[in-house]
């Protein structure tokens, strides 16, 4: 009986710690849940952003819309890639963006958007958002290779309004 009194015991503590534990989980798991879909609104958020029309020269990539543009300079090769997603275009070989174009579509993968949104030291910084299942995915990435893909999807190109105020050309 005495035994048998202690193998209950036991089992009422394992089984204590269990539900425990799976309150604690539970209550992480719904956090984070709610979190996320904060993240996830806000991520959309284009209250701070402007559309933005693309056109390129043999070294620059220009961002306009009615009164301001910004240029970026990059290689002659990524304004080729762009040129190339923007007139559906494949040279020879693919270029590495036609590659992640071809990679992204065969997983199903939607490129939703491209945010210009920082200039650090004479350096433009951008994030790319890509799509899978209701499943978002916010991506660094620089705004010469984000723009070469999101050409690819016809994803729209934002960008943040200061800097379209503070750095862009105004020509209101």
């Amino acid at each position: 009986m005495k035994k048998e009194k202690r193998t209950n015991k036991s089992l009422f503590y394992i089984i204590l710690i269990l539900l425990v534990i799976s309150i604690i989980f539970n209550i992480y798991f719904i956090k984070n849940l709610f979190s996320m879909n904060l993240l996830k609104e806000k991520q959309y958020s284009l209250g701070e952003y402007t559309p933005v029309k693309l056109s390129l020269t043999q070294e620059q990539i220009i961002l306009n819309n009615d009164c301001y543009t910004i240029v970026m300079s990059t290689t002659p090769e990524q304004i080729q890639s762009i040129a190339n997603g923007i007139f559906n275009k494949t040279d020879f070989r693919p270029y590495s963006h036609d590659t992640l174009r071809n990679i992204l579509k065969s997983f199903d993968i939607k490129v939703l958007m491209v945010k210009i949104d920082d200039l650090k030291e004479n350096t433009y910084y951008a994030t790319m958002f890509v799509e899978q299942d209701n499943k978002v995915l916010k991506l660094d990435s620089r705004p010469s290779d984000a723009i070469a893909i999101a050409v690819r999807f016809n994803a729209p190109i934002y960008v943040k309004n200061s800097l379209l105020q503070n750095y862009g050309i105004n020509s209101c």
